[in-house]
C-alpha cells in the first residue's frame, strides 16, 4: 500500500505539469482577440496544371 502511494505522489506533479502544457495553450487561445481586418488580403489564380502533374508524378513513384 505505501509502495503504490509513493509511486502516485512522485507521479502526480509530472501529471500535472503535462497537463498543464496541453490544457494552458487552449485557454491562452481563447483569450486572444482579433481584430476585424483580414490578414491575407487579394486574389490569386490557381495553377491549372499542377493536378496534371501530381498525378504523373504519383504514376511514376509506383
Amino acid at each position: 500500500m505505501t509502495d503504490t502511494l509513493l509511486q502516485v505522489s512522485r507521479a502526480a506533479p509530472r501529471a500535472l505539469v503535462f497537463l498543464s502544457l496541453l490544457v494552458l495553450p487552449v485557454i491562452a487561445m481563447g483569450s486572444v482577440h482579433g481584430g476585424e481586418e483580414d490578414i491575407i488580403a487579394g486574389s490569386y489564380k490557381a495553377s491549372n496544371g499542377a493536378g496534371l502533374v501530381l498525378v504523373i508524378s504519383l504514376k511514376r513513384a509506383r
